[in-house]
């Protein structure tokens, strides 16, 4: 899940089976760690961070925001050696920044007005008529 433009959350949980699997070749390879490794589809680039598997959950660190990624959770033991557990959907990370577009409903609006029915330049005033008038300037 896509928390903001430069994070992610993941999550994940295993049939007794699967976490017997899991636990198995571990023991058998010492070498392998629990790994999340992180496809950047946009820029075709992929990177691993180690987690810990008993958590369930990792906040994943993307870095760069209006990219696809694609995660999978796996047993890794270096670039060449990863045996993957299960894959994520792909997800989007948003824009840092605001929209180039405009929506033309918009683009006609007095912001000046908007804001000062809001109550917008009056301290302690949530909307006009709800408290006495503002104070003389």
């Amino acid at each position: 899940m896509v928390r903001d433009p430069y994070w992610a959350f993941s999550y994940w949980d295993f049939s007794a089976e699967t976490w017997t699997d899991i636990q198995a070749k571990l023991e058998a390879d010492p070498s392998l760690k629990p790994t999340m490794r992180i496809h950047d589809l946009s820029a075709s680039r992929s990177f691993d961070l180690l987690v810990s598997l008993e958590t369930k959950n990792w906040y994943l660190h993307l870095g760069i925001p209006d990219h696809r990624y694609v995660a999978e959770l796996g047993l890794g033991g270096g670039r060449s050696r990863f045996h993957p557990i299960v894959r994520s959907n792909e997800v989007e990370t948003p824009r840092d920044s605001p929209s180039e577009r405009v929506d033309p409903e918009w683009s006609d609006r007095d912001f000046e007005e908007l804001y000062r029915l809001s109550g917008g330049g009056f301290p302690g005033l949530s909307s006009p008529g709800s408290h006495s008038a503002p104070p003389a300037l």
